[in-house]
């Protein structure tokens, strides 16, 4: 999650750079007059305007700020139990497959891209998502969701 932020924040500090080329006057033209009844001169100036300190005080970011808009979902892969290799990659597919149907769902608005379920893997250091319950707290907390969707695949006879 970490290459997200720093992206979303090479993107909003090129937005804040341009914004002020687009609002800085073009080189030789002429000074703006100040809005009638609202003079400028030696006896009336301005109040200066603070710099916010850090990137995420100026008021452009804050606008920008995402807020909790509902419930997440990620449908991990499912723990094999006594299963054959191509029966628990199988398992892995429909895990996916059910992810991709979720994840269209407008209820649950906050269900993550796979490709962001895939760098919290990484984050985790993990090979596959075959999290158990208990494991898929730091899933939730990395991806900032409400709901994980764990199971096992085993065989019944």
């Amino acid at each position: 999650m970490r290459r997200m932020s720093s992206y979303w924040t090479l993107i909003l500090v090129g937005l804040l750079i341009s914004s002020q080329i687009h609002t800085a006057a073009p080189a030789g033209a002429a000074p703006q007059r100040p809005a009638k009844g609202k003079r400028s001169g030696p006896g009336r100036q301005r109040p200066a305007k603070s710099k916010p300190e850090t990137i995420e005080d100026h008021p452009l970011i804050k606008r920008l700020t995402a807020i909790r808009n509902g419930p997440g979902l990620v449908v991990c892969e499912p723990v094999p139990r006594d299963v054959p290799q191509n029966v628990a990659e199988f398992g892995d597919g429909c895990g996916r497959w059910l992810h991709v149907i979720v994840a269209g769902q407008p209820e649950i608005s906050r269900t993550p891209l796979w490709s962001f379920v895939d760098e919290a893997r990484r984050a985790l250091k993990r090979p596959d998502l075959r999290l158990k319950p208990t494991q898929s707290a730091e899933l939730r907390a990395l991806l900032g969701i409400t709901h994980t969707a764990t199971g096992d695949l085993k065989r019944t006879g």
